[in-house]
């Protein structure tokens, strides 16, 4: 659903005032900026729950046309970039989670610990 959600905006973006309407008038770059600017919370969705296809969608509808109109290498950059983001973002947030269960759990022993010596 998340990344049925996330090819829908693309499609949008694309159709609409994005890809088609905005690139006689737009870089390249603007328009992948606009692109993220518009659809980061369903982007940011889409790649929780499916970071694979996320990946894929962005490529696909996003990129991939941006690229094919200029393939500047800070456009091809900001493009990985962007990718690179997507598909790191469940690892770094799993990474995030695991710390903060972690801080948790030491805190519940250092809590048991008081409550032990208290009861001495």
């Amino acid at each position: 659903a998340a990344v049925a959600a996330l090819k829908r905006a693309a499609a949008e973006f694309s159709a609409g005032d994005g890809l088609a309407v905005g690139a006689a008038t737009a870089t390249p770059d603007s328009l992948l900026a606009c692109f993220v600017e518009s659809s980061v919370e369903v982007l940011a969705v889409a790649a929780l729950a499916d970071a694979p296809g996320a990946v894929a969608c962005i490529a696909l509808q996003v990129t991939g046309p941006l690229l094919q109109a200029d393939s500047s290498p800070e456009l091809r950059a900001s493009c990985a970039r962007l990718l690179a983001a997507v598909e790191a973002l469940q690892g770094q947030l799993s990474g995030l989670l695991a710390a903060v269960a972690e801080r948790a759990r030491r805190c519940d022993e250092e809590e048991r610990g008081e409550e032990g010596s208290r009861s001495l």
